[in-house]
């Protein structure tokens, strides 16, 4: 691999200079745009042939000019129903590499970067390190849920500045002073384990199945219940955690020793272990 191949598409910013973290806000827009774009012509090249979209706009005037570089246009096509026709066209590919059951909460995710996208462009939020932050986080669920996309690079090297430094982390004796409260939550919902994310898991597993969404958001399928309905807190600080491990989400199973599974590829596959106190009420004895 050249350093051309991993070079970082967007100035890293200092934090405390709104104009640069503006700069890499609307970089990072910029390259989820190019890179999803990127993906879907490359999936449709190989299916419609290298004309596809030409083709398109021969039979629809009102596509003419699009430039699906454009991250306004290209997101508003593939979350809007303005032109069905060509969302439909458009999504194909995505639909391809996202579970069926994923695919609402998917596109609600785009939808939801093209509104900070309007947000960035017209400069109508303050461009703050913490909106920095919320938006690399929602670039970079949309980006490894669509095949691992290359804008996952400039998405960490903007994360990586909000992880604190090694001096700060740890004191003299190698114990963890000023961790951030998040990951301080999540040592807390863990046993202290740790296998291998996507280990195999044989089971038996209990009677309950589960769905973790892409905004982390975990539901006890049958009762259509939430784990945020029941602990806000221990709900945002698992999901943050299940969802960092497996950014696709999809299905999700528990043993009676508080294994919880998900699908990797064609097996159940460790994902983390919880304690009764930990998970739903009742789940668990």
């Amino acid at each position: 691999m050249t350093e051309s191949d991993t070079a970082i598409r967007i100035a890293v910013p200092d934090l405390n200079v709104e104009t640069l973290v503006h700069s890499a806000g609307m970089g990072l827009i910029n390259c989820l745009a190019n890179d999803l774009f990127g993906f879907i012509n490359t999936k449709l090249s190989r299916e419609l042939g290298p004309n596809w979209l030409a083709d398109i706009q021969a039979k629809d005037l009102s596509l003419k000019s699009v430039n699906y570089r454009d991250p306004s246009l290209l997101f508003n096509h593939l979350t809007l129903p303005t032109h069905p026709d060509i969302r439909a066209i458009l999504r194909k590919p995505i639909n391809a590499v996202i579970p069926k059951n994923n695919l609402k909460d998917f596109y609600a995710l785009l939808e939801h970067v093209l509104g900070e996208r309007h947000l960035w462009f017209h400069r109508q939020i303050e461009a703050t390190p913490d909106q920095l932050r919320d938006l690399a986080v929602s670039i970079n669920k949309v980006a490894f849920a669509v095949d691992g996309l290359a804008v996952v690079r400039e998405c960490k090297a903007v994360l990586d500045l909000f992880q604190p430094k090694e001096s700060q982390a740890l004191s003299d004796d190698g114990e963890m002073t000023d961790t951030p409260a998040i990951i301080q939550a999540i040592q807390n919902v863990t046993t202290g384990e740790e296998l291998s994310v996507g280990s195999p898991v044989a089971g038996p597993f209990l009677p309950y199945t589960y769905t973790l969404t892409l905004a982390g958001i975990i539901r006890d399928r049958k009762a259509d219940l939430q784990l945020d309905q029941v602990d806000k807190e221990l709900a945002t600080s698992l999901g943050a955690l299940l969802i960092a491990r497996k950014p696709s989400g999809g299905r999700l199973r528990i043993t009676n020793q508080g294994v919880v599974a998900a699908f990797f590829g064609e097996e159940w596959g460790y994902l983390v272990q919880v304690t009764p106190d930990k998970w739903f009420p009742g789940h668990l004895i």
